[in-house]
């Protein structure tokens, strides 16, 4: 009877169509929940729409299990897809073929209408959260391929003119939005001691581990690999 507690986006990776949840700022327990129950929501609802032929390619989870849950999560909850936890983003990708189905009750005007009252929607948001705040969310659950400024703008349904002066408004830019998220999942994934360097730089969306490691250095003043040694 509640619609998504998380942050729900979508990207192209390949071949593939990523659904990515962002966590909502609770209690670790209640947050997994949460995400666990959303993901499964979503996978249902595509499977209806799809059919039943609908298959995961992937099913990744943020954070590592811990150490005294119980892997509730089954291969056949998910058709078949293995959790694979630790990734750094909670998310599930399908092939982008499905996309081409032709929706059972599909309605143009229904559509239209639809997409009307999610602009209304989304501008109620920007007046309450601010421009930088939505910014965040997106960026936080985007992992390696976060949206450029044009698309972001597009994200937010408005020119990108507009897009920058609300940013300059509110005393930050999209560049540097990117650089502190950037930042602080850095920090969040080297504490976790889940991912070696080659792959937390991956996630971040640097090319190498070199170019992690000097970002880092520019945020912190040290090292990622002395960082994580004093967590």
């Amino acid at each position: 009877m509640t619609y998504a507690f998380t942050l729900i986006s979508f990207h192209r990776d390949g071949e593939l169509g990523v659904l990515s949840f962002g966590e909502p700022e609770l209690k670790d327990e209640l947050k997994r929940f949460l995400v666990a129950r959303d993901m499964a929501a979503a996978y249902v609802l595509m499977r209806e729409l799809a059919g039943s032929g609908f298959l995961l390619e992937r099913l990744t989870l943020r954070n590592s299990l811990p150490r005294h849950a119980k892997l509730e999560i089954s291969p056949e909850s998910f058709g078949g897809a293995h959790p694979r936890f630790g990734t750094g983003i909670n998310s599930l990708a399908f092939g982008l073929r499905f996309l081409e189905h032709q929706l059972p009750q599909a309605n143009p005007v229904t559509a239209l209408m639809c997409a009307q009252q999610c602009s209304e929607l989304l501008e109620k948001r920007r007046v309450k959260a601010g421009t930088a705040g939505i910014v965040r969310q997106y960026l936080s659950i985007a992992g390696s391929m976060p949206p450029d400024q044009v698309s972001m703008a597009k994200l937010m349904n408005t020119s990108e003119r507009t897009f920058k002066r609300r940013l300059s408004e509110e005393g930050t830019s999209f560049r540097s939005l990117l650089m502190e998220v950037r930042y602080a999942m850095a920090k969040e994934l080297l504490e976790s001691h889940s991912l070696s360097m080659r792959d937390i730089a991956e996630r971040l969306g640097f090319s190498d581990a070199s170019s992690f490691s000097q970002a880092f250095k520019r945020w912190h003043g040290c090292a990622p690999q002395r960082y994580q040694k004093n967590r």
